[in-house]
């Protein structure tokens, strides 16, 4: 994933992209509670987006593909969850 970017930029995308999906805000605030380090964390997004290296182009890229990946990871827990319920409703239908 990203491999114009630094180590440190790849691992901030990935920590505040599924943040930002969570918590449906960008407040640095808000987002920092997400965080074991709440001081740290606006400072890292604030370092993180004030780079004057990355251009928009390559933001849209590196938000788009964390979030596909956060949200691969949700589809699929969502699945198995209902799956789960189905098997289980099943189950109880069937053994009446």
């Amino acid at each position: 994933m990203l491999p114009w970017a630094h180590g440190h930029q790849r691992k901030a995308i990935r920590d505040f992209v599924p943040a930002i999906i969570d918590q449906q805000t960008g407040c640095h605030a808000q987002l920092a509670r997400s965080f074991g380090h709440q001081e740290a964390a606006p400072k890292r997004l604030a370092r993180l987006l004030h780079n004057a290296r990355w251009e928009p182009r390559h933001w849209a890229e590196a938000v788009l593909l964390q979030a596909l990946v956060h949200m691969k990871r949700y589809a699929v827990a969502v699945i198995r969850r209902a799956v789960t319920r189905v098997i289980r409703k099943e189950g109880a239908v069937g053994s009446v």
